[in-house]
């Protein structure tokens, strides 16, 4: 079963710096912007910052996979085609 969550349109370089910018100004406000970072204890961790870290590593994890077959698919496709043409 693939992911069908990446469009077509991301095939280049370009396309994804501006959509991890946009993803890292978004992560900004919503996240860091209203934190105050004076006190650095690690040991005051609440469920929201444990169940947000849970979320962005899932996230992650899945984009990546989805992005690699995407991408894994594509470079398939292309090497088939140029192997019929060659023929």
């Amino acid at each position: 079963m693939q992911l069908n969550v990446i469009p077509d349109f991301i095939n280049s370089k370009a396309i994804v710096v501006v959509i991890l910018s946009i993803v890292a100004i978004v992560n900004y406000y919503v996240f860091i912007r209203h934190e105050s970072f004076d006190d650095f204890s690690i040991y005051k961790v609440n469920n929201r910052d444990i169940f947000l870290s849970i979320v962005y590593a899932v996230t992650t994890i899945t984009l990546f996979i989805s992005v690699a077959n995407h991408n894994r698919e594509r470079i398939s496709n292309i090497r088939t085609a140029d192997k019929t043409i060659t023929k």
